[in-house]
């Protein structure tokens, strides 16, 4: 094919041909069959240009009567990148009455998208679709109320665009476009990023004790504290709080406290935790208290005072409290799966030594 040595052959028939003496000027041909130069920016780089279009096919302004429904034609939209749908009515459309529709041939409607307009949220709406299949079209049913005006615009664009847009101030609605994006928080410590961790319930999680007020916030999060209790004899280890978490509960316990406490001036009592004891006779039945005051949800867990014991089980804490109240350090890291218990022992050095134990854990 020749190249034209016109210097300028805009809206020109060619000239001649170029030569290696006389260089040649690089054109196009329009829709009309006129000869255009290609356009550069100033370091030589060609400017590529492409239009948006108008689907004439998937717009209309002719308003609905009630039930009313606007079928576009199927138009293939392989060649750009994303297409834009402008909605304007006084009435709202049926129940998921906004319909985009993607075929791969033009006949079969696959896969579709589907939204419901109410102009009480947003009248002036804006969609915006990337390129799905090689077909789209455009549906749109009416509601109960025949419609006074509708605009229904849709442009094809040739590149990706923003979105949409919305005032940081704006009331976000369910039926707003959005698009999907799942990330990863992560910070800094020491120089080294740590991805941020998430709670069961779907929460950031900031620390130990911002996760259990989000299970209290759940009523899933339970106290009790032992009544103060007198054991006459000293020296001799007695079982005294005995919590299970039954087989099949389906639920793990978190323990977040664990508080030991001596009543008694001065005496000396030696608190161990057990896992899993011998039990022979629970005891006598105890009931937690849900940290959430009021809520109907009760704890699944078994709780017993003064059980009769033949082994206290596996030793995991001990203590030592002369007088005043104990912490158990290790209460935030312990956690019960279904079918195992533990053991509170007192070891009371001298006689008529009064102890308490106060708990509280997430059933999760």
């Amino acid at each position: 094919m020749p190249l034209y040595n016109t210097s300028s052959i805009d809206g020109k028939s060619p000239t001649g041909e170029a030569t290696t003496e006389n260089p040649a000027l690089i054109g196009g041909v329009d829709s009309s069959g006129l000869k255009r130069n290609l356009l550069t920016t100033t370091d030589g780089a060609v400017i590529a240009f492409s239009a948006a279009k108008i689907s004439t096919s998937n717009s209309t302004t002719t308003p609905l009567g009630a039930g009313g429904t606007f079928t576009g034609t199927a138009e293939e939209i392989k060649d750009y990148a994303h297409l834009s749908v402008f909605l304007f009515s006084d009435q709202s459309s049926a129940a998921s009455g906004f319909i985009i529709e993607w075929s791969q041939d033009g006949t079969n409607w696959d896969s579709n998208d589907t939204f419901s307009y109410d102009p009480l949220n947003e009248a002036n709406k804006l969609y915006s679709f990337g390129s799905v299949a090689r077909y789209f079209r455009i549906r749109y049913i009416n509601g109960a109320t025949p419609q006074g005006v509708f605009r229904l615009q849709t442009i094809l664009h040739p590149f990706s665009g923003k979105p949409s847009s919305h005032r940081i101030g704006d009331t976000l609605s369910k039926e707003a476009d959005a698009e999907l994006v799942k990330a990863v928080l992560s910070g800094a410590d020491d120089g080294q990023f740590i991805n941020v961790q998430a709670t069961p319930t779907g929460r950031l999680k900031v620390s130990a004790a911002l996760e259990f007020e989000n299970f209290a916030d759940l009523g899933q999060a339970f106290l009790y504290s032992a009544p103060q209790t007198n054991f006459g004899t000293g020296g001799t280890e007695l079982s005294f709080v005995y919590l299970v978490n039954p087989a099949g509960s389906g639920k793990t316990l978190k323990l977040r406290n664990m508080v030991e406490g001596v009543v008694s001036t001065n005496k000396p009592t030696t608190f161990r935790l057990y896992t899993n004891p011998i039990v022979t006779a629970n005891g006598t039945s105890q009931t937690p208290v849900n940290k959430r005051i009021g809520d109907a949800n009760t704890s699944i867990v078994q709780l017993f005072t003064s059980p009769t014991v033949t082994s206290f089980g596996t030793q995991v804490s001990i203590s030592v409290v002369v007088a005043g109240v104990f912490t158990v350090e290790e209460a935030n890291t312990l956690q019960i799966l279904p079918g195992n218990s533990i053991l509170f022992s007192v070891l009371p050095t001298t006689n008529n030594t009064e102890c308490t134990v106060s708990l509280d854990w997430a059933e999760v």
